[in-house]
């Protein structure tokens, strides 16, 4: 009897965990974006074009997609950086390191910031504040 009522806890706690994570993943923040420019994020070469980031499938991982279907990447978060309000919605930011543009922050609608690169090197840091192309919550 009370191994049948441990095993019935432990199901019913995973089963409240997978529905508390669908339940938020439909509800997860999206930043759609046009990127004017050649970029790296997660090791890969990403030419200019329309992307889609919102959070991984997960924690710790955001999602970088492309309207292409093919270019894609899971970016770990390094850390979480502090809102200082709605203007950090909307916006990236690269370091540019030996010419090359990397993602290195992302900033989701209604979201802390997340470092997904840091250089410790030398490098420029490059805020960019990008015209969403629709965003959904």
């Amino acid at each position: 009897m009370k191994r049948l009522i441990t095993r019935t806890a432990m199901v019913a706690g995973i089963a409240a965990t997978l529905f508390a994570t669908l339940v938020l993943g439909q509800d997860s923040p999206t930043l759609r974006v046009k990127i004017p420019f050649e970029f790296k994020a997660a090791g890969k070469a990403f030419q200019a074009g329309s992307y889609t980031l919102k959070k991984g499938p997960s924690a710790g991982m955001i999602t970088l997609s492309g309207s292409d279907g093919k270019a894609g990447a899971n970016l770990v978060i390094i850390t979480s950086i502090a809102r200082s309000g709605a203007a950090d919605d909307h916006l990236l930011a690269f370091d540019k390191v030996n010419g090359e543009r990397i993602l290195s922050e992302v900033w989701l609608p209604a979201q802390e910031g997340a470092v997904v690169y840091a250089d410790k090197g030398e490098h420029q840091h490059e805020i960019i504040r990008l015209v969403s192309k629709g965003s959904a919550r």
